[in-house]
């Protein structure tokens, strides 16, 4: 009689057993000192892409992963066994050709005399966890990066003060030079005051140009000239980007160039959107950057086209979202063009793009005429 109240107990135990493993979520297994599988859920078995547990009782991880995973996973239950201890870890593997996060939770089975007989484990699939947590350090490496950039711009007024100064200096010596030694100075070269002259023209054009960039008054809303804005945006880069081999080119053919908006944000727009031309032009021999400006229905319109590789259809449909970039860690903070569209939203305007990939990009403004 007890005998067969032990047997039933036995069974009663390898009922609850069966049920505990079978109502559990995650793959759940059992393993014997040697590696092999001793039981397995439903779950487990699934996760192996076998059809059933029988298909994975008996075998070990080298019938279902690949070598070089197997051998951790080998390794990891001896490191359990020998310091008859729990472990958890992460694990990159790849079920049914997909790559999936997996987190191992693995604790030696011991008998009555503390002697290790078997490894039991489960695994809790955390691929979402580590997308968001890519995702959020991605995003503070962004903001951190912005942040920068806004330190610099912070400072910026205080550099151009600073060069001005010296440059005032030079450039009047260049006229009193002009003025009083122009006939000495033309016989080694007769073009040597004329070339310092302009050179020094183009300084002071350039630190204007980006003091009128770095405008405090963005809350102010104003007539802008956006041909004469296009101009002295174009003044900032243009050498800079002839020296990529990248060639600038202004089609101002509209009649009516006044909008109500800020000299200083629209300048902003345009700078964003030339930024993102010249990097699609990286590598061209003959980079070329259109802006066009035109009439249309009691609104401005302004292209900036570029012939770079253009962008895929998967890439447009999130261009504008903020944080997204596909630009190097570094390199861009996903924020521009989010910036752009709400910038000329804010002046009653749109902002648009066209693409074809080897063929292009065009950036379309369309703004009210005052």
């Amino acid at each position: 009689m007890i005998k067969n109240k032990v047997e039933t107990n036995s069974k009663m135990t390898g009922t609850y057993l069966s049920a505990l493993l079978e109502n559990c979520p995650d793959p759940v297994w059992i393993k014997d000192i040697e590696g092999n599988y001793l039981a397995v859920n439903n779950v487990f078995a699934t996760f192996c892409n076998q059809h059933s547990k029988t298909a994975v009782v008996g075998k070990t991880d080298l019938d279902f992963w690949p070598l070089t995973l197997a051998q951790k996973l080998r390794d990891d239950d001896k490191l359990v066994m020998s310091k008859k201890t729990s472990l958890n870890s992460e694990n990159l593997i790849v079920v049914n050709g997909e790559q999936k996060w997996v987190e191992t939770f693995l604790s030696p089975v011991l008998n009555s005399k503390g002697e290790v007989i078997a490894t039991t484990g489960y695994l809790r699939d955390i691929s979402s966890q580590k997308i968001e947590e890519e995702e959020k350090a991605q995003t503070q490496l962004k903001i951190l990066h912005s942040a920068k950039l806004a330190t610099i711009g912070s400072h910026l007024a205080g550099i151009t003060h600073e060069i001005n100064n010296p440059l005032c200096i030079i450039t009047g010596y260049i006229e009193i030079l002009k003025s009083n030694c122009k006939d000495v100075c033309q016989i080694g070269n007769p073009n040597v005051i004329d070339n310092l002259h302009k050179a020094s023209q183009r300084m002071t054009q350039i630190v204007r140009g980006l003091n009128a960039h770095m405008r405090k008054d963005l809350d102010v809303i104003e007539k802008v000239d956006m041909n004469f804005c296009i101009k002295e945006t174009i003044l900032l880069i243009a050498d800079i980007y002839k020296r990529k081999n990248i060639t600038c080119e202004m089609h101002l053919l509209a009649q009516d160039f006044l909008i109500n908006a800020n000299m200083g944000k629209m300048q902003q727009v345009l700078m964003n959107l030339l930024c993102n031309a010249k990097d699609a032009l990286k590598g061209r021999a003959e980079g070329l950057i259109k802006i066009t400006t035109l009439n249309k229905d009691n609104h401005l319109l302004i292209e900036i086209s570029d012939n770079g590789e253009g962008i895929s259809k998967e890439v447009i449909q999130k261009i504008f979202e903020p944080f997204f970039t596909t630009k190097p860690l570094g390199q861009g903070t996903g924020l521009g063009l989010s910036l752009c569209q709400t910038i000329v939203n804010s002046f009653g305007g749109s902002i648009s793009v066209e693409s074809e990939e080897g063929l292009g990009t065009t950036f379309k403004i369309l703004l009210p005429s005052t």
